[in-house]
């Protein structure tokens, strides 16, 4: 789940669709989802709330991350930090122009790790419907821009990261 800041006129709370998470984990669920606002909206059996706040506690293997992209940068270091023990999945926003953008991609880079550009914009789900996001005119709305899913430490995923992933290492893709 996010808490983006983007839309001030609505709740910051954004879930991901289960789709996103049967293409990354091979039909399955994540083992754990590192961002649920409450057990109603998990996508994991595992989860941590804001009030056990995920950048305090250790991630198990097998995590799931969508972070307030407000925090993006917080959670992707706390995420490096942790990387040559566990192994999961983070959304983020496509902001390639920012600075934690480019630290992300060095890991990336350092760690052998996988990056996905999702091909269109994920609809993020409300949490009081878990429908997509509708504005007042009744479309729908809510992701705005780009979206990137980073494999960390793939090599140890039992779920290997579907087509499209891009291994930064060496520049290849296994597809």
């Amino acid at each position: 789940m996010n808490r983006s800041k983007q839309h001030a006129n609505r709740s910051d709370d954004w879930v991901t669709p289960r789709y996103v998470l049967k293409y990354l984990y091979g039909g399955n669920m994540p083992e754990q989802d590192v961002c649920a606002a409450d057990a109603r909206v998990a996508r994991a059996t595992n989860f941590i709330t804001p009030e056990r706040d995920a950048l305090k506690c250790e991630w198990d293997s097998g995590f799931w991350c969508n972070p307030p992209f407000s925090k993006a940068e917080a959670f992707i270091k706390h995420a490096y930090n942790q990387a040559p023990e566990v192994y999961g999945f983070m959304l983020l926003p496509a902001s390639v122009g920012t600075a934690w953008f480019a630290y992300l991609l060095e890991q990336v880079e350092r760690f052998g790790d996988a990056i996905l550009f999702w091909p269109k914009r994920i609809q993020f789900l409300d949490p009081a419907t878990l429908k997509p996001y509708v504005n007042k005119d009744g479309k729908r709305s809510g992701n705005t821009g780009g979206t990137v899913i980073v494999a960390i430490n793939p090599s140890e995923h039992p779920y290997p990261p579907p087509k499209g992933f891009v291994y930064l290492r060496d520049g290849s893709c296994p597809y």
